[in-house]
């Protein structure tokens, strides 16, 4: 009997949580007039992303596998909930343009098929999310259809047999030392893409060639995940009006209690007058 009093004063103490308010919207299109704009803003946010990563995950190139797979790790957590968080605040912008397109329809007024295409659809942040990897997909596909496992270099030839390469049967066989390798397009593709999945290539770690020529074959799939996160978050715009709505209504309540309140409380301070 006394456990069940102790718990009731605490189960009487929970907050009850506001209902969900949802306002109706007019669905747009998947690709408006801004989703252009929309996807180059996003390619701005990857160069960005490969800047950082080249300041951040060098700095993450430790010694400690441990440590550097957690670090690394983190990185990419962090920057997928970057481009989630960009999704979702123009998704909730979306959603409030089908909300006024909704007014604007029940009132009877015009809603332009230009105006329609701006609100909300699901698989619009999607769309904006593989248009702006785009260039990036491009390049890494291009590294995926013509790499090969990268061998270890040759070292340089010791100074005392410089002499004998003037021997032409000995400059034959030691020609792998002294030919100089040109850059390729491969080599190209190859920076850009390292450089864009940076994190990733720590994770590896540069030792392992024949993870890396894996990595490099799946790098294509790699550089969209910013993108599809924030066409997932994108996806999360209606739930986020629908927190604006709810904590707008919430703020409203406890307004009319406290106007209320107040009320009562002058009404009790207030003298009645006596007939």
């Amino acid at each position: 009997m006394s456990v069940t009093q102790s718990q009731h004063p605490k189960t009487a103490q929970k907050k009850k949580q506001a209902a969900p308010v949802k306002k109706p919207y007019l669905t747009g299109a998947p690709f408006d007039g801004n989703s252009l704009k929309s996807a180059l803003i996003l390619l701005g946010m990857l160069a960005l992303t490969a800047f950082v990563y080249l300041i951040a995950a060098t700095a993450l190139m430790i010694d400690i596998a441990p440590l550097r797979i957690a670090l690394n790790v983190v990185l990419l957590v962090l920057t997928w909930q970057l481009f989630s968080a960009s999704g979702r605040a123009n998704g909730a912008v979306a959603v409030n343009q089908g909300e006024i397109m909704y007014r604007r329809q029940e009132r009877g007024e015009t809603v332009t098929a230009k105006d329609r295409s701006l609100c909300f659809h699901p698989a619009k942040g999607f769309l904006i999310g593989l248009i702006g990897s785009l260039p990036l997909f491009l390049v890494a596909l291009g590294l995926a259809l013509t790499a090969t496992r990268q061998m270890t270099t040759a070292g340089a030839l010791p100074s005392w047999l410089g002499t004998l390469a003037e021997d032409p049967d000995f400059a034959t066989a030691v020609s792998a030392y002294t030919t100089q390798q040109h850059m390729t397009v491969t080599d190209v593709l190859r920076i850009i893409t390292r450089v864009e999945l940076l994190p990733w290539v720590n994770l590896i770690g540069s030792e392992n060639a024949d993870l890396l020529l894996l990595f490099e074959r799946f790098s294509p799939l790699l550089v969209l995940l910013p993108g599809l996160s924030y066409g997932w978050g994108y996806t999360r715009g209606v739930q986020e009006r629908t927190r604006v709505h709810t904590d707008i209504a919430a703020a409203n309540k406890r307004r009319e209690k406290r106007s209320a309140r107040a009320k009562k409380a002058r009404a009790a301070s207030t003298p009645k007058q006596l007939n």
